[in-house]
């Protein structure tokens, strides 16, 4: 035996550089999974932490509407954006309390609308709802994900470009030491 190393470890530099990049790469994207699952669970937990305190903080009320809704704004397709309207409720605290409620478009006066308030008695967007804290962890950490293998796909594909204008040299390079020989003997 020659001692003479066989096979793709035997291969050029740029194609042991290029097995080392792979590896790299894909070490780098098996933690960017981990990284995206982790963070994917840390906003869901921060979500649901947040859904937990609105729900607490929060009471459904039925409000009695005081006039007619109005419409606060069109957007160009002639949707209304906001249609609110003055409306009393009691307050989870006793007190009777009147302002702006946001309500369906067609609601008259003396429409009773579901409405939430906090402790003190002010109108609020309802709780988040702990689907909301599924979606915003998984749509986030899938943005994340995607993200991070793009810019290794980015890596990869400039690796793979240098790697390739190197052998393109070293392949002109031999053929220039090769050609005349070559051309001798035929």
């Amino acid at each position: 035996m020659s001692g003479r190393r066989t096979g793709r470890l035997a291969g050029r530099p740029t194609d042991r550089a290029e097995d080392a990049i792979a590896w790299l790469l894909c070490t780098l994207g098996l933690f960017a999974v981990l990284i995206a699952v982790l963070v994917g669970r840390q906003l869901y937990s921060c979500g649901l932490d947040q859904a937990r305190y609105e729900a607490a903080s929060r009471s459904p009320i039925r409000a009695t509407l005081l006039e007619d809704a109005v419409r606060a704004s069109v957007t160009t397709d002639g949707a209304p954006t906001t249609v609110r309207a003055l409306a009393n409720w009691t307050g989870p605290d006793g007190v009777d309390r009147s302002g702006a409620v946001a309500v369906p478009e067609d609601a008259r006066a003396g429409t009773v609308v579901d409405a939430w308030a906090d402790r003190d008695g002010s109108i609020v967007p309802r709780p988040a709802l702990a689907s909301d804290a599924i979606v915003r962890g998984v749509l986030l950490a899938g943005l994340l994900l995607a993200t991070m293998l793009a810019l290794l796909r980015l890596a990869w594909t400039g690796a793979r470009a240098v790697i390739a204008t190197r052998n393109s040299a070293a392949w002109e390079r031999e053929w220039a030491a090769v050609e005349p020989e070559w051309r001798r003997t035929a």
